[in-house]
């Protein structure tokens, strides 16, 4: 008796392995793109997750972050977020069950789901966990129990803040677009200005041809210029008084007209003239810009 009761519990464990492995086997392999959406007629994404919604809206030739001050969002950032849906190829159909969504993150609160709109078509993809070698993905479309495997490692692609779509880019020029630089302190200002490929420096009575090496490292900095985050609450009067002002006028007749105030120990805001937003930036790219007339005084100079 004892020895029929253990071959059956034996039968019943190789039977519950069996269903096991039966059931992580992929019901149908394939290689078909797993949503078609073609990244130039895309005019709309709109992203849900657990932590994060975020509305991407397509206007004119750019895209646009929405909300209350919408802001141009980071091409990088987008343009790989759009060539996704053209990689994200149907691997294997992994079940049809709805039980397993959660297992899969691929149900409502643990998935991050995509809803593609183009023209007056909209598709929606819940985006799940990774897959065991992070080369695949589980993914299925909304209203479908279909749980498929695509290629790609895709969630963390659109699981983003919304700061983390916006473009940070606070200045994006060549460094032989600037010609002059006016450097404004609560106590004195003094100028930086090219004259016939030399850099002049002129603070109060004194005058003296600058260092090109330092009226390098400057325009270096205010030619490629990018912020850590965002500072969209700032009070209008916060730049009244501000720690330093920078002017640049550009050989084109643009003028940059930058403000910064100190806060914390190695961050500063900084407000640009005509910019949506106001930008957090670390005290280093700071200090780059806040230069004294003595640190344009040639060393040569120095040494007489």
């Amino acid at each position: 008796m004892k020895k029929a009761v253990t071959l059956i519990i034996i039968l019943v464990v190789l039977l519950a392995v069996y269903w096991m492995i039966e059931s992580e086997k992929p019901v149908v392999s394939t290689d078909q793109q797993f949503i078609t959406a073609d990244s130039a007629s895309i005019t709309k994404l709109e992203i849900h997750s657990a932590k994060n919604d975020v509305t991407l809206t397509k206007q004119g030739g750019g895209w646009m972050v929405d909300g209350e001050k919408p802001y141009p969002a980071n091409e990088r950032t987008l343009g790989l977020a759009l060539a996704k849906f053209n990689q994200m190829s149907k691997k294997a159909l992994i079940s049809e069950r709805p039980e397993r969504f959660v297992d899969m993150e691929v149900d409502d609160s643990l998935g991050v789901k995509v809803t593609v709109h183009a023209g007056d078509k909209s598709s929606t993809l819940i985006l799940g966990k990774a897959g065991p070698t992070f080369q695949t993905s589980y993914a299925r479309l909304d209203g479908s129990n279909e749980i498929w495997e695509v290629s790609g490692n895709n969630r963390s692609t659109f699981d983003k803040k919304c700061d983390d779509w916006r473009d940070k880019t606070i200045n994006q020029y060549e460094m032989a677009d600037f010609k002059k630089y006016v450097l404004n302190y609560p106590d004195h200002s003094f100028t930086a200005e090219l004259q016939d490929s030399v850099w002049h420096i002129t603070a109060g009575s004194r005058a003296f041809d600058g260092d090109a090496r330092l009226i390098e490292r400057l325009s270096r900095m205010m030619s490629r210029m990018n912020a850590v985050e965002f500072a969209d609450t700032l009070a209008e009067d916060t730049f009244d008084d501000p720690d330093f002002q920078i002017i640049a006028d550009l050989v084109s007749g643009e003028t940059i007209d930058i403000k910064l105030k100190k806060f914390g120990e190695d961050r500063f805001f900084l407000r640009k003239a005509g910019a949506v937003s106001d930008f957090v930036i670390y005290k280093a790219t700071a200090e780059a810009m806040m230069k004294q007339p003595d640190d344009f005084v040639k060393k040569e100079e120095e040494q007489k």
